[in-house]
Formats: C-alpha cells, sequence, structure tokens
C-alpha cells in the first residue's frame, strides 16, 4: 500500500499531521504500507529535519523523502499511489489523483467540493485526529461503498473537466 502527497514540504501542508496520521495507519491496519513524500524543501531543511525526527519517535517505517522530482518521476509516483493524502490546512487548488482523503481547509470545500461534504476527489474530513485519518485512508483503500462512491465522484469530476472548452476561460 503506497500513500502519497506531493506538495511543497512546507509547515501549512502540516505534514506532520500526514506522518502521525500514516503512523497509526501503517502501525493497527496496513503494517504493509509505505508513505511517499514528494516535494520540494529547499529554504525549509529545518522543518524536514523535525518531520525526519519525528518518523523516528513515532517508530514509523517505510516513509520516503523524495524531494524535488522531474516530470517522468512524479508520474512515476503517482502510478504506484494506492492513495493520496493531503492533510494541508489550505491549499490554492486541487490536484488529479486516483483516491485522496484531504481535510475541510479553507480553500477545499470551495474548489473541491461546492456541494459540502463528499469531495469531487474523495472526502472531507472535519477532524484530522490520526485514527480519525487512518481509519478513513483504511475504509478507501480496502474497498467497499466509501471506495467505491469516492471513484465514481472522481469519475464525473474528471469527465466535468474534460468537457470543459478552456479556449473561453
Amino acid at each position: 500500500m503506497n500513500v502519497l502527497f506531493v506538495g511543497r514540504v512546507i509547515p501549512n501542508k502540516r505534514i506532520d499531521d500526514l506522518i502521525r496520521s500514516f503512523a497509526v495507519f501503517q502501525r493497527w491496519l496496513q503494517p504493509r504500507s509505505r508513505l511517499l513524500l514528494v516535494g520540494d524543501y529547499r529554504g525549509f531543511e529545518r522543518y524536514l529535519g523535525r518531520l525526519r525526527e519525528l518518523v523516528s519517535e513515532l517508530g514509523a517505517e517505510e516513509v520516503v523523502f523524495a524531494g524535488h522530482v522531474d516530470d517522468d518521476e512524479l508520474y512515476a509516483f503517482y502510478r504506484v499511489a494506492d492513495a493520496f493524502l493531503c492533510l494541508s490546512e489550505h491549499e490554492g487548488s486541487a490536484c488529479p489523483c486516483r483516491r485522496r482523503c484531504t481535510s475541510a481547509c479553507p480553500s477545499s470545500p470551495t474548489t473541491r467540493a461546492p456541494s459540502g461534504r463528499r469531495s469531487a476527489a474523495g472526502d472531507l474530513l472535519q477532524d484530522k485526529r490520526p485514527e480519525l485519518v487512518a481509519d478513513l485512508l483504511d475504509r478507501v483503500t480496502r474497498g467497499g461503498e466509501l471506495r467505491r462512491a469516492v471513484l465514481a465522484s472522481q469519475a464525473r469530476a474528471i469527465a466535468s473537466i474534460r468537457a470543459t472548452d478552456f479556449g473561453r476561460c
């Protein structure tokens, strides 16, 4: 099970929350899992150091800090990912991926889910406690009704994007 995060390694992305949630997920739900953290950390080396210390303190294994990658490598990371997890405090825009759990940060509900709770890309979390995030990630990746609903929602979002005439924007 590969859980992916892509974005700059900066404090507002709350990668510390993501690592805490992953540690619970790995320890109690899916021990054979890996967290892939892809993104530039230049200028935030101290923050990266604190994140590495947190991984060690929590005893999480298979946490990969890939750093900045080129487009081909990024595509490969998306291809091997089983889920995308973002617990950021705020985001400017969403990026397409197969399955995503995201927190209800200020821009997420409006850019991803105008109708409310269910987003085009996954579920919006109202509570980022690690055990709740880990449980949601487990339910999305193991299958069942929630996974089917998320994937159907994503298919509709992709169809909508493909139908958009960007020349008129």
